[in-house]
């Protein structure tokens, strides 16, 4: 277990982007090309970029690096399991008998909230340039069994597409996951357990409550049709995904152990 500390704002807002690195690495492009770039849009898009075109997205993304996946190893239901390591970009789970990597997903990504802020006159609106600093933040991103979904990429769809409240999801020993991430289905996604567990308590689990009310509506259920047409409306709508995500990132840090901690 890591023997930093970490104070409140610097555990949710880290980029987890801005990594240690081999000065050769695609990590080091990365680094090296947005370090003095102080726009947070900006960023994002040479990120995109670096990942997208150069790489072709044959690079594992940001949320496999080490930072996203310390933050996971360090979700209260994988702290305690010996099960459950760090293993060549993923979280590896190996008990007795059985191995598997778990992947990873950027929970909502930008690519789309960015374009229709464009196309509203907003490509340069400071609750653009908020949600673009927290987009690449330990509270948007999740250890998933499958990533990269080609419907609407946000954490809200993600969560209405793939977790069925009150249903039962198969544990991933018995789910006939292969090893090859590209092979497996989208169905279940979130199950990343070895338990049978419903629904409500792998939105417990993965610490996803903060998308949901109290009686386990969605918060935001818009897909991107939907998104606020009027430019205020839509500055509303990014406002309120910025802080979705910062208080999920709250929620993992009070779930630290404390000596992880520092005082503020």
């Amino acid at each position: 277990m890591s023997e930093e500390k970490y104070s409140l704002s610097e555990y949710v807002f880290r980029d987890i982007r801005e990594v240690k690195c081999r000065s050769d690495s695609f990590k080091a492009v990365v680094k090296n090309e947005m370090a003095n770039e102080r726009d947070p849009i900006k960023k994002v898009e040479i990120y995109q970029e670096i990942m997208g075109e150069r790489y072709d997205h044959k690079k594992p993304d940001a949320e496999r690096w080490t930072i996203a996946l310390d933050s996971y190893k360090n979700y209260p239901c994988f702290i305690d399991r010996n099960d459950y390591s760090i293993k060549n970009g993923y979280l590896h789970y190996a008990p007795k008998g059985f191995k598997i990597n778990v992947t990873a997903d950027l929970l909502t990504g930008p690519t789309k909230i960015i374009k229709y802020a464009k196309d509203k006159g907003l490509g340069n609106h400071e609750s653009l340039k908020k949600f673009c600093s927290v987009v690449y933040t330990i509270g948007n991103v999740c250890p998933v069994m499958k990533n990269g979904y080609d419907g609407d990429d946000t954490c809200w769809h993600k969560l209405k597409a793939f977790i069925e409240l009150g249903k039962k999801y198969t544990g991933i020993e018995d789910a006939g996951w292969p090893q090859d991430v590209s092979r497996r289905k989208f169905e279940d996604i979130f199950a990343v357990f070895p338990e049978k567990l419903t629904g409500e308590e792998l939105v417990e689990e993965l610490m996803l409550k903060d998308y949901y009310d109290d009686d386990y509506n969605l918060i935001i259920n818009a897909t991107p049709e939907e998104y606020p047409k009027d430019p205020d409306e839509y500055i509303q709508f990014l406002q309120d995904v910025t802080t979705l995500i910062i208080k999920r990132g709250i929620r993992i840090y009070n779930a630290l152990p404390d000596n992880m901690k520092k005082s503020e």
